[in-house]
């Protein structure tokens, strides 16, 4: 009997929740566009950025309106030194989209002869008839250095396979009276040889140069932190997607920090240099400096995209230093140190170059 009545109520709540459904409309507003400015300031390099107009509703897939009729002002300290020129950015015919689905723009700004200069403030101010005059500024930090690397290998068991961990020992500075953001990269080159496909002389062919920039791996909590969100628990926190760091946790002028590749153990035993070919590879270390800003647009940018499709997540704010716009306007520094094995290049050796 009490089945029965279990099995009734649960059939007349099923009906009333189909009878109290309801549809019900609502008016989204389309907010006025504003500019949309996004460049970063190196040390030593010209100043590029991108304009666009921004999306006039949130979430609505709209195709970007890149706009190349902007005139940007530049100021360094204070002091007017240029407006920047456009150039066309040619589209290639096997563009991927980026990571966060934006497509490459058509046309970009670069200064003509101002160049990043550490401890400068650089200021640039964008007029059209069309948006607010934005404005937005940063400073290029000083770059702390990668003082010292060396280089060990590790392996790890999954089960089946093996996997070996490629280990950068390296040390850093860092100016402990200040606080600094980090971020650190790297870029591969792996050179190989490849048999000439018409003639199959082993004798003849090309040296074969891969040239890869990707993430490098790390347990220290400076740069994979243990904590976890509430709202993780159904969706793991993210990931150090940028490999940004400050550094809190730091409390010398020096710190030694460990990172790695992961390799498939069966490919490198089986896959040694051929010197005699000219084979090489070599692993390049950057540590970038970065402003605040720089660092909190990183953070905040992989956060939003992360808990996008996240319902128990709050929404994330991507970090914008433009008044009267969007985007990021930031400064870096770099230092950088490079382990190799093999020459480059080799007299009478044939190089072609891969991305």
């Amino acid at each position: 009997m009490n089945r029965n009545k279990t099995f009734i109520l649960t059939l007349l709540s099923f009906f009333m929740l189909i009878a109290c459904e309801k549809e019900i409309e609502i008016s989204i507003k389309a907010s006025q566009p504003k500019l949309v400015i996004n460049g970063f300031v190196a040390a030593d390099s010209i100043i590029d950025v991108i304009i666009a107009s921004s999306k006039t509703v949130f979430g609505v897939d709209t195709d970007f309106v890149w706009i190349d009729d902007a005139v940007a002002t530049l100021y360094v300290d204070g002091e007017e030194k240029e407006q920047l020129d456009t150039y066309p950015i040619e589209l290639s015919d096997d563009f991927i989209y980026t990571y966060h689905g934006i497509p490459q723009p058509t046309v970009g700004y670069r200064t003509s002869f101002t160049k990043g200069e550490i401890e400068k403030t650089y200021m640039l101010v964008v007029t059209h008839p069309d948006f607010e005059t934005a404005t937005c500024e940063t400073t290029i930090p000083i770059p702390q250095k990668i003082i010292g690397v060396s280089t060990s290998t590790e392996f790890y068991d999954y089960g089946a396979y093996s996997n070996l961990h490629l280990n950068f020992h390296l040390t850093l500075s860092d100016d402990i009276e200040n606080k600094n953001y980090y971020r650190i990269i790297s870029k591969s080159t792996d050179a190989r040889w490849k048999t000439n496909s018409d003639t199959k002389d082993d004798s003849t062919g090309y040296i074969s140069v891969v040239t890869s920039i990707g993430r490098l791996s790390s347990d220290d909590p400076i740069l994979n932190p243990s904590e976890t969100d509430v709202n993780d628990f159904l969706i793991e926190s993210p990931n150090n997607y940028y490999s940004i760091f400050t550094d809190d946790l730091i409390s010398d002028d020096t710190y030694g920090l460990v990172v790695y590749r992961n390799y498939n153990a069966w490919v490198l035993e089986n896959n040694q240099l051929n010197t005699h070919y000219g084979e090489f590879y070599s692993y390049t270390i950057y540590l970038h400096t970065l402003s605040k800003e720089a660092y909190l647009y990183m953070q905040s940018s992989h956060a939003q995209h992360w808990y996008s499709d996240d319902y128990f997540a709050e929404p994330v704010q991507a970090y914008s230093n433009i008044e009267n716009g969007v985007g990021i306007f930031a400064g870096y520094s770099a230092s950088q140190i490079t382990i190799t094995d093999g020459e480059y290049p080799v007299d009478g050796v044939e190089y072609k170059f891969y991305q």
